[in-house]
């Protein structure tokens, strides 16, 4: 509506004559306005790794080859607003999409496990002192904490069985 030279824009556009799209916030600096073709008004066309109406609010990354691109951190981390992700327990990258795998033994840290006590290997599959337990003839498949070590001593990733006084060798026996 203009009257005595001055024009007073109906919302989203701008401009002397009201001819401009004026989007929100100016596209923070993030996108550029347009006018969307089905409804006619004023829009945000946002930058890869913006969105929001007025571009201002960071997307944070997700797995565009396997999952939904609208699913911040591929659904397994919190997005933050400074468009990080922090990944749940067992999920690693920038976009949470890597499956921390150590064999349930250890957790993944910087792209390696950490396995638990008593485990080794790039995927934790290695157990230290398996080599140390005895057969037990009562149960031939019952390899239980108290056989480790001959029952005489502690399994260590470091340095296997740590046997108690007066016992030695490699199962303590």
């Amino acid at each position: 509506i203009c009257a005595n030279s001055t024009c007073h824009c109906d919302l989203g556009w701008t401009g002397r004559t009201c001819d401009e799209p004026g989007c929100p916030a100016d596209c923070s600096g993030h996108g550029s306005c347009g006018v969307e073709a089905a409804t006619g008004r004023p829009t945000c066309a946002c930058e890869a790794g913006w969105m929001g109406a007025g571009c201002g609010d960071p997307r944070c990354p997700t797995d565009f080859e396997h999952s939904n691109p609208y699913v911040p951190c591929s659904g397994n981390g919190a997005c933050f607003q400074d468009g990080t992700c922090t990944c749940y327990e067992n999920y690693e990258g920038a976009d949470c999409s890597i499956l921390n795998d150590c064999s349930g033994r250890g957790v993944r840290r910087c792209g390696f496990c950490v396995c638990e006590e008593g485990y080794e290997g790039d995927l934790c599959q290695v157990d230290v002192c398996e080599d140390s337990r005895l057969f037990d003839p009562e149960d031939p498949g019952n390899y239980s904490a108290s056989t480790v070590c001959s029952g005489r001593g502690r399994c260590t990733t470091l340095q296997g069985c740590v046997c108690e006084a007066g016992w030695a060798g490699r199962n303590c026996s």
